[in-house]
């Protein structure tokens, strides 16, 4: 008998990753669908991960893409990677330009490099009447007030490329609005861009895209205004017809005019009281807040399987085999679960999944964000007729 020849796996790089959420899922979700995956970061510190599964992970320059492709061609082998992705906004530029440099599947990375500014969707947005939202660039007090004098309060300001809510406060008056711009334009340590823009309350969705598909939409909760904490999110969400079909067309429209018809795309929005639609923000990536995983516990449709699939060149399957109830809610500094309640939500479900890092709960640090999520409860129920009951008892989990 001749010897068994062992085909060598091929490798998924990831350019660095979410360091929460959905991070360490789409590591093992490459190794399930065959390959080895490989994580290429430049701060070790960032990812808790690493040593808690088994696959590759290397220390190199992840802000050059130069030395991104030699560090792959000397460690692995060009021939040897199937697929380039990050599950990290900060670096999908980066992945696709790589990918596409290695005659792989690749995203459109310079209309992802445009619209990671939220400026730009702005100034795209409104210069074609797509959800038209007023806005201006601070760049000083005066023009900042001169503007929210025009549009009233309550205004959003946030920065033009960071993730997460991270820097994103609502603003109610000028003593607030001066306070904060004040504090903007003397932070010498920052040197991004910010913008102010009107604010439109409404219940906010997530609309989950693929290759121009909707594949699914989320109820998304915010909470601690006027911070803007995500604190949980229901999946599918409930709407009429007519909302939802304004949905898919403004949606459409958004990433035709932005280029972004192929791979994932994560559109947050806010239907206003008039049943009219305002884009909060467009997003070339996945969405975080394991929204993926309560789409996939209540649909069967896998879009981090998708990904893998895309960038390595197979075909994707997003075909929908189950009609359950998914929902997540975060567990937030200072809060704490009642526990009777949790045994109620344990007899409503068929999965029900807790997580809570102690590391973060006992750090004191607020940070307004994401960042002060320490947990989550995650869960899936078949009984749609349950449904209403069963939000209840989510919306009254923490106290």
């Amino acid at each position: 008998m001749g010897k068994e020849v062992k085909t060598m796996m091929k490798y998924i790089v990831f350019v660095e990753s979410n360091t929460t959420g959905t991070g360490e899922i789409f590591l093992k979700k490459a190794s399930e669908q065959g390959f080895e995956p490989v994580l290429l970061f430049k701060d070790k510190k960032r990812y808790p991960f690493l040593n808690s599964v088994p696959f590759k992970a290397f220390e190199t320059d992840t802000s050059d893409i130069d030395n991104i492709a030699a560090f792959i061609g000397d460690t692995l082998g060009l021939d040897n990677v199937a697929g380039v992705w990050s599950t990290s906004e900060y670096f999908i530029t980066a992945a696709s330009q790589l990918a596409s440099r290695l005659n792989l599947p690749s995203l459109n990375f310079e209309a992802i490099n445009k619209v990671r500014s939220k400026k730009y969707q702005r100034e795209i947005l409104n210069k074609n009447n797509l959800s038209f939202t007023p806005y201006t660039v601070v760049e000083n007090e005066t023009d900042v007030i001169v503007f929210t004098s025009e549009v009233g309060f309550p205004v959003i300001i946030k920065p033009t490329d960071k993730s997460g809510s991270i820097g994103v406060r609502a603003i109610n008056n000028q003593n607030e609005l001066i306070s904060a711009v004040s504090s903007l334009l003397s932070d010498t340590d920052d040197h991004g861009e910010w913008i102010v823009e009107k604010y439109y309350p409404g219940e906010q969705f997530s609309v989950e895209i693929f290759d121009s598909n909707v594949i699914g939409i989320t109820h998304q909760h915010y909470s601690y205004f006027p911070k803007m904490i995500a604190i949980g999110h229901d999946f599918p969400a409930l709407l009429n017809e007519e909302s939802t079909q304004l949905i898919h067309k403004t949606v459409s429209a958004v990433i035709s005019l932005f280029s972004l018809t192929t791979g994932p795309v994560h559109i947050e929005l806010r239907i206003l009281k008039d049943g009219s639609i305002k884009i909060i923000e467009i997003n070339p990536r996945l969405a975080g807040g394991f929204i993926p995983e309560i789409l996939r516990l209540s649909t069967g449709a896998d879009l981090i399987k998708a990904c893998i699939d895309f960038c390595s060149g197979k075909k994707v399957n997003l075909e929908k085999n189950t009609d359950n109830f998914a929902a997540i809610r975060f567990l937030v500094k200072g809060c704490q679960i009642n526990e009777n309640l949790m045994a109620s939500l344990k007899e409503e479900s068929e999965v029900l999944h807790l997580h809570h890092d102690e590391r973060k709960c006992g750090d004191d640090v607020i940070y307004g964000d994401f960042r002060d999520r320490y947990g989550h409860v995650m869960f899936m129920s078949p009984h749609l007729n349950r449904r209403a009951e069963i939000i209840q008892i989510l919306n009254s989990l923490t106290f």
